[in-house]
């Protein structure tokens, strides 16, 4: 097979019948796709030129409408009920992280990974990684700052902390510290990620000699745009 990389447009109607030709590819073999196999039947069965071949191929995959490698076809994906609601879970939240996902779905490590696996190849979902945690998106959020703070804010004591400030503006550590019952060093290590993160500032404070917290407002709508659930 030709290098997809050389690939040329595609006449109308060629691509469609290469799609058809994969999916009877993979039905008939029941096995994972394979592109050389493909391409050998687009040039025998369809008549196609390797050129035409080739671009037809490039265009599928492109578009992510075939993978080579699984036995899935872009149709198949969301025909599964527990993708389509994990799919629609990540679309409402987005910078879940596994953890979340599962215990949404109520589902184990290995049906997770699967299915997020197999979502993100088929251009449905993408995945960012953050330090430790693996954050996932809808693929047509762009990706921008707010990326890192969604994934950040989703850690539960994270979030608890931001909604204190959210809740009582201009406060000051030990007064969260006192209403969320937390060590005053771990709400500090939770503001000073939200500080680096700009999605809240702060304002000296001369009678304490410290600082006082408020949410970013701009920020913060920019947050509940993309994921209205945060309001709270």
């Amino acid at each position: 097979m030709e290098s997809l990389a050389g690939a040329t447009d595609v006449a109308p109607g060629i691509e469609e019948s290469m799609y058809k030709l994969a999916v009877d590819l993979i039905n008939q073999t029941n096995r994972p796709l394979k592109i050389g196999e493909l391409f050998a039947l687009a040039t025998s069965r369809l008549g196609l030129t390797a050129p035409q071949a080739n671009a037809a191929i490039y265009g599928l995959i492109k578009k992510k409408v075939i993978v080579e490698g699984s036995k899935l076809t872009y149709q198949d994906i969301l025909a599964n009920p527990l993708r389509s609601q994990i799919a629609d879970y990540i679309t409402k939240n987005p910078g879940s992280h596994v953890r979340d996902i599962r215990r949404a779905m109520n589902i184990d490590n290995a049906e997770s990974a699967w299915h997020l696996k197999m979502l993100e190849k088929f251009g449905l979902l993408r995945s960012k990684r953050f330090g430790k945690y693996l954050a996932y998106y809808p693929a047509n959020l762009a990706e921008s700052a707010y990326d890192e703070i969604l994934c950040t804010i989703r850690q539960d004591t994270t979030y608890r902390v931001l909604y204190d400030v959210f809740s009582t503006p201009n406060t000051a550590l030990p007064e969260i510290s006192q209403r969320l019952g937390m060590n005053p060093s771990t709400v500090q290590y939770h503001v000073d990620k939200l500080l680096k993160l700009n999605v809240i500032y702060a304002a000296s404070d001369p009678a304490t000699n410290g600082s006082r917290f408020t949410v970013n407002s701009e920020v913060w709508g920019g947050i509940l745009q993309i994921a209205p659930g945060f309001s709270g």
